[in-house]
């Protein structure tokens, strides 16, 4: 043994561990704009679905956290294993999907209307006015490449039809649009 031996065992042993800490979990937090009020006199519903899109072939991409806050910021939904509470689930499938883990190559959705149904905002969350213009803060983890996680949102208009027992249904979609999301801190890895 030279003197050289430790130096060279421990930066051997820094090479083996470091990719051991990269390939952990990586966790992004994405802001995208949202909007769930009724408009025209109550005969539109506005809405958004939040989609999360899982690029990556091998891991499966959980959704730790969907906040959202109304106009005024303040917090009316929050979901989530992070949040203790589960996520509303999908019902638009006729066995309603559980959107907290997306696999390999999967896409999910979950829409304003599987929170707060085809009316606007309660009033203990600030009502239609509050509903209008919303931020939802949605944290994802992932093993692999996080930039395979995408998250995405649009908000559509549809037409909103009040049936003679009171309930409300979707009617025609109206319009759809893209809605911007943002990465908190893109950073390289």
């Amino acid at each position: 043994m030279n003197k050289y031996t430790p130096v060279l065992a421990s930066s051997l042993a820094a090479l083996l561990i470091a990719p051991l800490a990269s390939a952990a979990p990586k966790t992004q937090t994405v802001f995208c704009g949202s909007s769930h009020h009724v408009r025209v006199g109550g005969a539109e519903q506005i809405s958004t679905a939040l989609n999360f899109r899982n690029a990556d072939l091998v891991n499966a991409m959980t959704v730790d956290r969907i906040t959202i806050r109304n106009v005024f910021g303040v917090v009316v939904h929050d979901s989530g294993p992070a949040a203790g509470t589960p996520h509303p689930l999908n019902t638009d499938f006729a066995t309603p999907l559980d959107i907290t883990v997306v696999p390999a190559g999967a896409s999910y959705y979950l829409r304003t209307n599987m929170i707060w149904g085809n009316a606007s905002l309660p009033p203990a969350s600030g009502g239609n006015e509050a509903g209008q213009s919303m931020q939802a803060t949605v944290q994802v983890t992932k093993d692999g490449k996080k930039e395979l996680a995408i998250v995405g949102a649009n908000v559509r208009a549809r037409e909103r039809i009040t049936l003679p027992t009171g309930l409300v249904n979707e009617g025609a979609e109206h319009s759809r649009n893209g809605v911007n999301c943002e990465v908190q801190g893109r950073d390289p890895d």
